[in-house]
């Protein structure tokens, strides 16, 4: 995850190359982002010293391993499956979430038996929901295809 904090913004050490510092990620705010899309989302097990990138622009970056349980569409031998994130209780202006990319690499995905991961495709949209009205959203669309015996 990589949000940019103003407040964390510092001089550059030399013209045109970000400063990096690493810090424990218990002093840091933490954006609200929860998965509200899924059945259930586990964080993996971490040191008890997890560190947050951050750089002189104020971008922190924060990798925390998470595994995903998402429903899927079924479409005969392939799946279309969202894993749909969103700020708690943050508006747009607020928390404005974005792919670093629009399409990622979907081999780091397969692995599984029964079906291979085709393509991961990921965008962002604000909402206009009741309740949840003006929340930036970010969506990774998967489709998932049954994977041929051999």
């Amino acid at each position: 995850m990589e949000w940019r904090d103003q407040r964390l913004t510092m001089a550059s050490t030399t013209k045109g190359v970000k400063r990096l510092t690493e810090l424990p990620a218990k002093y840091l705010w933490m954006p609200d982002i929860y998965l509200i899309s899924g059945v259930k989302a586990e964080e993996m097990p971490l040191p008890l010293t997890t560190e947050a990138s951050i750089f002189s622009d104020g971008t922190v970056r924060y990798v925390v391993p998470w595994t995903f349980t998402v429903p899927c569409r079924d479409r005969s031998d392939s799946w279309g499956c969202q894993v749909v994130f969103q700020s708690w209780n943050k508006p747009a202006d607020e928390i404005a979430l974005s792919p670093t990319q629009p399409f990622l690499d979907a081999e780091e995905y397969n692995g599984h038996v029964q079906w291979n991961v085709q393509s991961v495709s990921a965008d962002s949209l604000i909402t206009n929901v009741p309740d949840e009205a003006n929340k930036s959203r970010l969506m990774f669309t998967l489709v998932v295809v049954k994977a041929w015996r051999m």
